[in-house]
């Protein structure tokens, strides 16, 4: 049996599996369509088949058989065990439970209880039945359709009626009802025909008109009933998650009673839960420390680039500005062409830097407190960074250009070594992030599968109390 429950497909967990898909799993064992509708009736799913003994899971079928007209095998046809000696009887359940120190399914539950939670398992099997999710998505999307259609239809009035409304002025005019000069240089038999054809195109529009405002109304009328449509399939998921919480709810109530806590087996799967959910939990934020350090250092980087760009710029504008002032030897030392708008034009760029690489520092900053153990990032060459740059300012003159150029060069030789320092702590970050992520996939998985087996446990029993 192991190997045919594993042809299902690994993206659906045995213990996921639904109601249909257990019966199309008997489908393919070859089973009379009557035994996969009794499974059905019974509401098995994935969990409750993994809880199914194979003498539990041949008796179902041997039953169902027998219903169906095929008789039992006689004990000469019977395969033969290894040994001729008859086997012994199993224990009866409290004897089993006695040993093992669990609880006896069939007097560990009230009856209500019992009660109330296959009236739920029902009601979640008939929900699951109706695929609200997929219905809903399914109405959303007709629903956009509806919209685009009303759209067209309504973007086809205007025209329609701006166009009888010029037929109509039309109208007017040659009919005498509107004063016009039409009259005095034209003849009547001239404004007969033109009277007989505004007439007749008002007359097409109007038809035309009559149409389209009750297509509109007819696609109003649509995405009327295409919202109710998606609200009632909305209302059907979330009645579903409502019912799925309610049988949690009160499945774990079940097991909290004093009989099911003193349960071997639930208290260690219980107890290994509890450790695999904060191992999880730690790789979750452990992941979302490192994922926020490593974008933090990414937007550093990027804002030192743009940094690194405006001294470049600002250093092009030196140079030139420089070329100015020797162009012009008559004007005498530190005369510029571009004057104070050039100077103001460079003075933003250089702000813009400056502004750039605080912003740059204190997401590092950032970064580093969040992240032990990241690379140094000397946060010194920042401040020595901005400082230079702003020194060029206190001066003029051409000998100021050329300790402006010198200034913004050890600007630059600073920054581009931030720039290394953020990119080598950012690769660190972005390595530590690829770790915890799969340890947090790790954790996950593993929180799962127990968390199978627990509710494996549970199915188990409650099955054996409703035999």
């Amino acid at each position: 049996m192991g190997e045919q429950l594993g042809e299902e497909p690994a993206e659906a967990p045995l213990n996921c599996w639904s109601i249909e898909q257990v019966a199309s799993w008997l489908a393919r064992l070859g089973l009379p369509t009557e035994v996969q509708e009794n499974f059905k009736r019974n509401a098995v799913d994935g969990g409750e088949l993994i809880g199914l003994s194979d003498q539990d899971l041949a008796r179902k079928i041997r039953h169902q058989l027998t219903e169906l007209g095929v008789p039992p095998p006689t004990a000469s046809s019977a395969p033969s065990t290894a040994s001729d000696a008859p086997s012994a009887p199993p224990a009866p359940a409290n004897q089993s439970s006695a040993a093992t120190g669990e609880p006896d399914p069939r007097s560990a539950f009230q009856p209500e209880d019992l009660q109330r939670y296959q009236q739920l398992k029902a009601k979640n099997a008939e929900l699951h039945g109706l695929q609200p999710s997929a219905k809903a998505s399914q109405a959303a999307a007709h629903l956009e359709s509806v919209q685009r259609a009303l759209a067209g239809a309504q973007q086809q009035l205007p025209p329609l009626q701006q166009a009888l409304e010029k037929e109509h002025k039309r109208i007017a005019k040659y009919s005498g009802e509107k004063m016009s000069f039409t009259k005095v240089f034209t003849t009547k038999k001239h404004q007969e025909a033109k009277l007989a054809e505004a007439q007749a195109n008002a007359e097409s529009l109007s038809k035309q008109l009559a149409a389209a405002e009750s297509a509109v109304a007819q696609r109003q009328a649509e995405l009327k009933e295409a919202r109710s449509q998606l609200q009632a399939w909305q209302d059907k998921v979330s009645e579903l998650s409502a019912t799925q919480r309610q049988l949690e709810q009160h499945v774990a109530a079940m097991f909290a009673a004093p009989a099911w806590r003193a349960s071997p087996r639930q208290c260690e799967l219980a107890d290994r839960l509890k450790v695999l959910e904060g191992q999880a939990a730690e790789a979750a934020r452990g992941a979302g420390t490192y994922g926020r350090g490593a974008q933090l250092l990414g937007e550093s980087n990027q804002l030192l680039a743009e940094a690194v760009q405006g001294l470049q710029q600002t250093q092009m504008m030196t140079m030139m500005d420089m070329g100015m002032g020797f162009g012009h030897p008559g004007f005498g030392p530190g005369f510029r062409d571009g004057g104070l708008m050039f100077d103001f034009f460079e003075m933003q760029i250089i702000q813009s830097s400056n502004d750039a690489i605080a912003v740059a520092a204190g997401k590092a900053m950032e970064a580093s407190s969040l992240l032990p153990g990241l690379p140094q990032i000397d946060t010194q060459v920042l401040e020595a960074a901005k400082m230079g740059i702003f020194q060029n300012i206190l001066f003029g003159g051409l000998g100021s250009d050329m300790i402006e150029m010198m200034m913004i060069q050890k600007s630059m030789r600073n920054v581009q070594v931030m720039v290394q320092q953020v990119g080598e702590a950012r690769t660190w970050a972005q390595s530590n992030l690829a770790v915890y992520q799969h340890k947090n996939s790790e954790a996950q998985a593993a929180v799962a599968a127990k968390r199978g087996e627990l509710e494996s446990f549970r199915t188990a029993a409650l099955r054996a109390a409703l035999a």
